[in-house]
């Protein structure tokens, strides 16, 4: 699948990815709920997610590296692995048929909940017991939400801050979610033909954007507060997710 070569949509393409990174940079999470939205009003919802894909991966596999493997907490997260596999791979199948007007849709609606949410100052809280039944179908949702649009993670780390793990050890958890959920999505978007080769390498150049996003995000982490940040970033969101509906309105004309 090839696309304008423009440089206005090459602009957009970088500084898409570049804020994304920032913004992970800056709070730790975030890169695809803020790069997508960008990405797709210049591309197909199908290439965006796909450019996501190994900057997410490489992403997380640094994170884990720096953090260690014994600040992963394996037998809490067990539970939610089936269903994010699984998940994924559904969701895959239908980022592959779906009409574009769907996905902008649900892409929109996504985002706005999500923003909503964080504004609002929602917590979840989930006892040990509610862990064990609510985890296969959280697991599920994080996947079929990462499938279609790579928009697991703000799913997945609000109810991981229900563990009550140490900080070192919630960031390590869940770069090793993340990673087994890129690894899955690279894995499905291959075998749905949603990425081949030249979707890999528009992947693998999107590396150096994101990186530099998250060099610069990372400098100025301990100069601003990170939740101003943040909700100054959702707020932006919102609006993006009530732009993406009416694209998707106005595909129906």
């Amino acid at each position: 699948m090839s696309f304008d070569y423009s440089i206005g949509t090459l602009l957009i393409w970088a500084l898409s990815l570049w804020a994304g990174g920032a913004f992970k940079g800056v709070t730790g999470f975030g890169l695809p709920l803020v790069s997508l939205p960008l990405l797709i009003t210049v591309f197909p919802v199908p290439i965006a997610v796909t450019m996501l894909a190994i900057p997410m991966l490489v992403s997380n596999i640094y994170l884990i590296v720096a953090q260690g493997k014994e600040h992963i907490e394996l037998t809490r997260i067990y539970p939610l692995l089936p269903g994010i596999i699984v998940g994924i791979f559904i969701g895959v199948w239908f980022l592959s048929s779906a009409e574009g007007v769907i996905l902008y849709w649900i892409l929109g609606s996504m985002v706005i909940l999500f923003s909503v949410i964080h504004l609002s100052g929602f917590r979840p809280t989930v006892s040990r017991t509610q862990e064990r039944y609510l985890s296969p179908i959280v697991g599920s949702v994080i996947g079929l939400l990462s499938g279609i649009a790579v928009l697991g993670g703000p799913v997945l780390v609000p109810y991981m801050s229900t563990f009550g793990l140490s900080p070192k050890t919630f960031v390590g958890t869940i770069a090793f979610l993340l990673l087994v959920l890129t690894a899955t999505l690279a894995i499905a978007l291959v075998t749905f033909g949603v990425m081949g080769r030249q979707e890999f390498l528009y992947s693998t150049a999107s590396l150096a954007p994101v990186l530099s996003g998250l060099w610069i995000g990372a400098r100025i982490r301990d100069k601003v507060s990170p939740r101003i940040f943040a909700n100054v970033v959702y707020v932006m969101l919102l609006a993006m997710g009530l732009s993406l509906i009416w694209k998707g309105w106005t595909l129906l004309r």
